[in-house]
C-alpha cells in the first residue's frame, strides 16, 4: 500500500479517502468515511479499514501529515482465524493430530481404569470370601491400582503438555497477526483549536483578570508605553 503523503493530487472537491480513493459508497469500502487527525479537506478523510491497515502495514502511529498521534487499540485475532490461517497450517495439523489422539486414548485410559480397579475390587471381595494364604491376591490388588495410577498419571501429564503447547503457539500467532483499530477521539478533537494552545481553567482566570487591570493602565497610558505594557503582560502568561 502506499503512503498517503505520496497521493498529494486528490480533487479537494471530493469527498474521497486519502488513502484509497473511494468515496463512502464507492467500490468495495461501503463504509463512512471518518476525519481523526488535525489535517483539514480531503487529506483529512480515510476509511477507517484503510487506514487501520495503513498503520500496520507502515509500523508507525502518527499521521505523516500533521503529526497527530493515533489512538490505537490492538486487536487480537480469534482462535477461529488461527484455525483458518495460511501461515499456521503447521500449527493446524500438529492440532488436529492431537485432537485424533485425544478421541483415542481418552477412551482407552477410562476403559483400562474401569478394568483395573473392578479386577482389584474383585479380588478383594473374594479374598474375604475364601481368604487364602499368602498375598498373592494383595499383590495383584496393588498392582493393578499402581497400574490405574500410572495411566492416569501419565494421560495427566501428556494432556497438561499438549495444552500448554497449543496455548503457547495460539498466543505466538496473536502476538504476531494481531491487528489495529483507531479509537474515536472526535469529541477531544473537536474541542481542541489546531492553531493555537487552549489555556486551562486557571489560565482563563489570570486572563480575565490581567485583562481588567489591562483596561485601567491603558487608560493611564498613552502610546509605546502602553504597547509596552501589553507585551510585558502577555509574556508574563506564556
Amino acid at each position: 500500500m502506499t503512503s498517503p503523503t505520496s497521493r498529494l493530487c486528490v480533487s479537494q472537491s471530493a469527498a474521497v479517502c486519502r488513502i484509497c480513493y473511494s468515496g463512502e459508497n464507492s467500490g468495495l469500502k461501503e463504509e463512512p468515511l471518518i476525519s481523526p487527525c488535525n489535517c483539514k479537506g480531503t487529506m483529512g478523510l480515510f476509511h477507517r479499514s484503510c487506514l487501520n491497515e495503513w498503520l500496520m502495514s507502515s509500523n508507525t502511529f502518527a499521521c505523516e501529515i500533521c503529526r497527530f498521534r493515533f489512538d490505537i487499540r490492538r486487536i487480537r485475532r480469534p482462535f477461529g482465524a488461527y484455525l483458518r490461517a495460511s501461515n499456521a497450517v503447521t500449527e493446524r495439523q500438529t492440532l488436529i493430530t492431537d485432537i485424533l489422539c485425544f478421541l483415542v486414548l481418552t477412551p482407552l485410559v477410562i476403559l483400562s481404569v474401569i478394568v483395573c480397579v473392578s479386577l482389584a475390587v474383585d479380588f478383594i471381595d473374594d479374598d474375604k470370601e475364601e481368604p487364602t494364604k499368602g498375598l498373592p491376591k494383595v499383590e495383584i490388588c496393588l498392582g493393578l491400582l499402581s497400574l490405574s495410577f500410572v495411566l492416569l498419571l501419565a494421560y495427566g501429564i501428556w494432556l497438561s503438555a499438549t495444552l500448554h503447547f497449543h496455548r503457547k503457539s495460539f498466543k505466538l500467532w496473536q502476538e504476531q497477526n494481531s491487528g489495529a483499530e483507531v479509537v474515536d477521539q472526535l469529541s477531544l478533537e473537536e474541542s481542541i483549536l489546531v492553531t493555537s494552545v487552549v489555556p486551562n481553567p486557571v489560565e482563563w482566570v489570570l486572563l480575565l483578570w490581567l485583562s481588567g487591570n489591562l483596561v485601567s493602565e491603558l487608560s493611564n497610558v498613552g502610546g509605546g508605553s502602553g504597547l509596552g505594557i501589553v507585551k510585558a503582560r502577555f509574556l508574563t502568561i506564556h
